[in-house]
């Protein structure tokens, strides 16, 4: 921005902004010559009191970190997967191969309303944490593959009780011995692959120019990136 350039002064709340896009009267700022943007907002201080910041400061991050984008089709491993199932089978463990998993945000349970919605979408099961923890695995390029016990029917189905932390605990406990078995016949056939598709994810992935990326950056990383930056 320099002197004499146009800047808009309208301030909105989060809730304005989010109706407006709504009702679909939200303007486009380039037709308005607006090409630079500035995010206004308040936040709590987590910096150690011998730092300089202080309540009542204006501050500016500027890490910079890298970005990859890195394939999520997929999210688990069929290697690791098509495994465990084979181990759970030997083991005399019920086991279901496939079906579609919905992550939600927690740690509250879902309404009946959500609930049947994600019937009708057709999930089949639905949990809290697996998205992250394949996104992140698979950054990481790792094989990733999720051993789910199944614990209660939520809250859509009328001839269960609705699900409580008591009901998932009881049900979480009596799975761990299956949860054992499975893991004792599946890790030595994990260790006789020496390679699973998602040790190369990172491959073509990383966008950042090496030439950009702080050296601190690439050491702290160099476990992950190190074989594609330098």
């Amino acid at each position: 921005v320099r002197p004499g350039d146009r800047v808009a002064e309208r301030v909105e709340h989060l809730e304005e902004v989010r109706d407006r896009y709504s009702d679909g009267k939200t303007p486009n700022l380039r037709d308005r010559g607006v090409d630079q943007r500035g995010a206004f907002g308040t936040l709590e201080l987590l910096s150690r009191q011998d730092l300089p910041e202080r309540p009542g400061d204006i501050s500016c991050p500027s890490r910079r970190g890298i970005v990859a984008h890195v394939a999520l089709a997929e999210p688990v491993s069929p290697e690791l997967t098509s495994i465990l199932v084979e181990a759970a089978e030997e083991s005399g463990v019920t086991v279901h191969g496939k079906g579609t998993y919905i992550n939600m945000e927690g740690p509250q349970f879902s309404t009946k309303a959500e609930s049947h919605l994600y019937r009708q979408w057709g999930m089949d099961i639905i949990g809290m944490t697996n998205m992250v923890e394949a996104k992140l695995a698979r950054e990481a390029e790792m094989a990733y593959a999720s051993l789910c016990s199944v614990t209660d029917y939520d809250c859509w189905h009328e001839a269960h009780d609705t699900v409580t932390l008591e009901m998932i605990i009881r049900n979480l406990t009596e799975n761990v011995a299956n949860a054992k078995k499975i893991l004792q016949l599946a890790l030595p056939k994990i260790g006789a692959i020496p390679r699973f598709a998602a040790h190369s994810a990172l491959e073509g992935a990383i966008v950042t120019d090496p030439a950009v990326i702080p050296e601190h950056k690439k050491t702290t990383l160099k476990p992950i990136i190190g074989k594609y930056i330098r």
